[in-house]
């Protein structure tokens, strides 16, 4: 028999909206144009060609998917560290409100027995495997959502909000919930790809100042060293790659 709990996991499961399943189903005129953004801030602003473009496909991890044009309305929950509960009840709890926020990806640490990367019905699975436990860790790993358009993409930042979540990142470049907070009156303005970019266009130059434009590129990522010179190594790659395909 099937219980609303498992059925709820595995509706969630089903519904998971993966880059292509999204892109499969919008206009291409949204992909296009929002490129043509990109590239038009770039000339303005005396930004290297195919940077920004670049920096959009890794934040938004569309690149790796082998596609080429950036996507505004994607939404990027980073890892929740998670809370140790004391009982199987409240366990089951914490992950419904994992889950409805939208993570879907899960480490459970039952006692001294730790499981990683389990998906809601997976971690399901192993709580009721050891019911009367007295110790339970979960924690959710960072999820990306691809929305099929800007009022999807509205109400899941909603729900994240709703619920009292706001670290996550918006639209394409994948800004703060804060950062956008503090630059516009209204969040979902960071869903438009021209007020994003130039939300972000105005971070990097304040950086570009007393840095070279790669440097610059880290700077505006991280402070420290090894992260910084990790996401310049990732960016300078898929501007290599921007460079070598045409994308219109």
């Amino acid at each position: 028999m099937v219980t609303p709990r498992r059925l709820f996991l595995i509706l969630t499961f089903l519904c998971a909206t993966t880059y292509a399943e999204a892109t499969s189903s919008y206009s291409d005129r949204t992909s296009t144009e929002s490129l043509r953004i990109l590239k038009r801030m770039e000339y303005k602003e005396g930004i290297p060609n195919g940077l920004l473009h670049a920096i959009s496909l890794v934040e938004t991890n569309i690149g790796q998917t082998e596609k080429y044009k950036p996507w505004p309305y994607t939404i990027r929950l980073n890892r929740h560290p998670g809370k140790t509960l004391n009982d199987i009840d409240h366990a089951f709890t914490f992950l419904d409100y994992l889950m409805e926020l939208g993570f879907k990806n899960f480490d459970l640490v039952i006692e001294d027995e730790t499981f990683y990367s389990l998906s809601g019905i997976n971690l399901e699975d192993a709580l009721e495997q050891k019911p009367d436990a007295t110790s339970f860790t979960i924690s959710a790993r960072s999820t990306i959502k691809y929305l099929k358009n800007k009022k999807d993409a509205e109400q899941a930042i909603k729900k994240l909000v709703d619920n009292n979540w706001y670290d996550f990142k918006i639209g394409i470049m994948q800004l703060n919930y804060q950062v956008v907070k503090n630059n516009t009156d209204d969040i979902s303005d960071a869903l438009n790809a021209y007020d994003n970019i130039n939300i972000m266009v105005r971070q990097l130059k304040k950086v570009r100042r007393k840095h070279t434009w790669w440097e610059s590129v880290g700077q505006y990522h991280s402070k420290k060293p090894t992260k910084a010179k990790r996401y310049v190594k990732n960016v300078w790659s898929m501007y290599q790659r921007v460079h070598k395909i045409k994308v219109r």
